[in-house]
């Protein structure tokens, strides 16, 4: 950007926007990715602030006493051309890059005509309009649920999960909502990456369905093909696919078989009340299904992989890696 105060202007403007979204809510590494490139447009006359008072004043010396020698040295010299020569070189260089950058605003602007109408339209979404990715749509975040749409696992051991006297426990993610008796959990900047690409894919995507109130198989038949995956995984007992699930192990595989069956159902969520809470019901959430009998139940058998594409991990494998992670960071 030629305009210098243009420049540091949008990026502090910028950098402090993002700082104000990472203080506020909980949106992992994007934030932080978004704010790194506007640190190349801080010069060092805004930079110098950060740095100890006097390497500022050093490096000013220095760069006067490289101005006087060069200045010396011309004059001894005496080439008045080779100067002409520098100063036009100068000039030239500045008009161009002046010229350049105007063309690229005016493409910008030019471009910017379909993220535009998509940031004023009623779903904002990441999208883009070329090819070549000139210009996108940010606008992951452009609007905000008014319905909390939960996918609700659940599983069993029983030998007959058909049976209405089987029992069924919430199988839990690390921490999007499932079991209403579960405290709500604080997690920044770090993300689950199975949690967020459920809320994404269920959460952000499905609110038009509770609305509209669809029925049940409108649900179900847009169950995303990872969850699918995730499902067929735990019924065979995969030690990874247990590993991103907030049940712990010793209970999701008892006595080391997986679950006879696992239900797929969807929900509606909000926070109780105190007057709707007693103190000793001890639940967070009133849950309630997209509708009558809307619940999916898989069952061990046609649902699980062969055995040489399960995997089976030492549980004390994340201790492992994160240990050596900061070893090397230490080094």
């Amino acid at each position: 950007v030629p305009l210098r105060i243009c420049r540091v202007s949008a990026a502090l403007l910028e950098i402090g926007f993002q700082l104000a979204i990472v203080g506020t809510g909980n949106y992992a590494w994007i934030n932080f990715i978004g704010a790194l490139p506007c640190v190349a447009m801080l010069d060092d006359g805004v930079l110098s602030w950060i740095y100890p008072r006097k390497v500022p004043q050093e490096v000013a010396e220095v760069t006067i006493r490289a101005s006087l020698c060069g200045l010396g040295g011309n004059q001894r010299l005496g080439h008045r051309f080779v100067a002409w020569l520098h100063r036009s070189a100068i000039r030239f260089y500045r008009g161009l890059r002046f010229v350049l950058a105007l063309s690229l605003v005016m493409f910008m602007v030019y471009k910017s005509k379909d993220p535009i109408k998509e940031l004023f339209g009623p779903a904002p979404w990441i999208n883009n309009y070329d090819p070549w990715f000139f210009m996108n749509s940010q606008g992951v975040f452009g609007f905000i649920n008014q319905h909390r749409v939960q996918l609700v696992l659940k599983y069993t051991h029983d030998a007959r999960p058909e049976s209405p006297h089987a029992v069924w426990k919430p199988l839990d993610f690390k921490c999007i909502p499932g079991n209403p008796a579960r405290r709500p959990c604080l997690m920044s900047p770090y993300h689950y990456r199975l949690d967020w690409e459920t809320w994404i894919r269920v959460t952000a995507s499905m609110e038009q369905l509770w609305v509209q109130r669809a029925p049940p198989d409108a649900y179900h038949g847009r169950l995303p093909e990872f969850l699918q995956a995730l499902m067929v995984r735990l019924l065979s007992g995969d030690d990874d696919a247990a590993g991103l699930m907030g049940t712990p192990y010793h209970e999701l595989y008892l006595g080391g078989e997986p679950p006879s069956a696992i239900s797929v159902d969807f929900a509606s969520y909000t926070f109780t009340k105190k007057a709707e809470r007693p103190e000793d019901s001890g639940l967070w959430w009133n849950v309630e299904p997209v509708a009558a009998h809307s619940l999916r139940a898989y069952p061990r058998k046609g649902h699980t992989l062969p055995p040489d594409q399960v995997r089976k991990s030492p549980r004390e494998r994340h201790w492992v890696l994160g240990l050596s992670a900061l070893g090397v960071a230490a080094a």
